[in-house]
């Protein structure tokens, strides 16, 4: 289990990419986590986010946003400066004067390309991906479609050969965030839920005997 504390850092810091999917929710009283996309910032000005919930949005109302880079696992909250509807539903909120942020990548991720097939634990059909680093605490891999919201529980199964003998491995993950790739797909990166020491032998296994060069 992770105990890093949260920290204040700048936004900046966290060098967020356009398009990394985001879970969203206003400071109403039990109003829904829905998702959002960042789309760019204006040190000092302003934070703009592609709005993809159903609940409206009104200018002046706090809006909390949760995400994860890859290395960071952040939160703020910022009030809502202008709301937009064309050419696509998007709001503008203030930029925050600070983040609070963890560092939670606890390993390096070796590149690799394997094969595996993903699913929701509450869908039989999985979905086929490739997947691109791996760790002992989390991976990245590329998807032809979406596979699930932020905070998500998926399953993850790569069928390799290990010593001559075939063998699935299967991991629980969550889901850290989410990004378009190109040129189609998304790229997903997850963290994993508790593994067990057999498992941790096996991803070390892959990680290492997969790994390619940087190109």
């Amino acid at each position: 289990m992770n105990t890093t504390e949260y920290t204040e850092i700048s936004l900046r810091e966290l060098r967020l990419r356009s398009g990394i999917a985001l879970q969203t929710q206003t400071g109403l009283q039990d109003s829904p986590k829905e998702e959002a996309r960042f789309l760019a910032a204006i040190d000092g000005k302003g934070v703009m986010l592609s709005h993809e919930g159903r609940t409206k949005l009104t200018v002046g109302t706090d809006y909390h946003v949760r995400g994860f880079t890859g290395q960071y696992d952040f939160h703020f909250s910022a009030p809502v400066l202008q709301t937009f509807e064309a050419p696509f539903a998007y709001a503008l909120l203030a930029y925050p004067g600070a983040v609070r942020a963890r560092k939670v990548r606890q390993a390096a991720r070796m590149k690799v390309s394997l094969p595996a097939s993903v699913r929701m634990q509450s869908k039989r059909v999985p979905t086929p991906a490739t997947i691109l680093d791996l760790s002992l605490f989390g991976a990245m891999f590329h998807s032809p479609a979406e596979v699930g919201g932020i905070g998500e529980t998926i399953e993850i199964d790569v069928d390799f050969m290990f010593e001559t003998e075939p063998v699935r491995l299967t991991v629980t993950s969550n889901i850290r965030h989410s990004h378009r790739a190109e040129p189609g797909g998304v790229h997903v990166g997850v963290s994993f839920g508790d593994v067990t020491t057999d498992d941790k032998l096996l991803l070390h296994y892959l990680a290492y005997s997969t790994t390619q060069a940087d190109v």
